[in-house]
């Protein structure tokens, strides 16, 4: 579904994912926000204007809300997604790092410079999340690009579990100071060390080497 101009879309995006005020109650299962685009895979909105509990609804399935190719795209630095397991951490988190870090890229080449962690990539995660050293690929924060992983608390407000199973550099930061990692309302469990020592920072499990990073 297209929008007559770019300039209408940018609302969108921008009430749904401002890192400045988001919080997981903006996000939902079956929308993710990547560069501009708001895509809805599966899920219902009410109305404007209705009545919270009884009003109708809009059922959205396989829909992407965008604008004309030739227009101008919107500015915002921020994608947004929903996680409800490893696979999906996975899965949406390396597409929208992956988009995210080829415009960061892009900008720096066009601007000269650093992107500054311009780009900011919000995962909301609703459910606990346990990493099996068989199956998982380290997940990849590029150059300029700031991941921000943040817990939907439960009916019964307990804390959402990331077990990352003890493997070092589950999270694998970029080497640049631009690459970033935020962790909120998360309680992380099965801490690594890294495999080799060779300063006294490695000694400390205070340093999260479940995501590598570049010392």
């Amino acid at each position: 579904m297209y929008l007559p101009a770019c300039s209408d879309l940018a609302a969108l995006p921008h009430a749904l994912c401002d890192p400045e005020t988001w919080s997981p109650a903006a996000a939902a299962p079956g929308v993710t926000i990547s560069r501009g685009t708001v895509r809805y895979s599966n899920t219902a909105l009410k109305l404007p204007h209705s009545d919270p509990a009884q009003g109708p609804e809009v059922a959205l399935e396989s829909v992407s809300v965008g604008c004309p190719d030739s227009g101008p795209r919107s500015q915002r630095s921020c994608s947004m997604g929903w996680v409800d397991g490893a696979g999906a951490l996975a899965a949406v988190g390396s597409a929208l790092l992956a988009a995210a870090g080829a415009h960061a890229a892009h900008s720096a080449e066009g601007g000269g410079g650093s992107t500054g962690g311009g780009e900011v990539v919000l995962l909301a995660v609703a459910a606990n999340v346990s990493l099996a050293a068989g199956s998982w690929a380290p997940l990849a924060v590029p150059r300029g690009v700031t991941l921000r992983l943040q817990g939907v608390p439960t009916q019964s407000e307990r804390a959402v579990e990331i077990d990352f199973g003890g493997l070092p550099g589950a999270l694998s930061l970029a080497p640049s100071p631009s690459s970033r990692l935020a962790l909120s309302d998360l309680l992380l469990r099965g801490l690594a060390y890294p495999p080799a020592i060779s300063r006294q920072e490695h000694l400390l499990g205070a340093f999260l080497h479940a995501a590598g990073q570049p010392w």
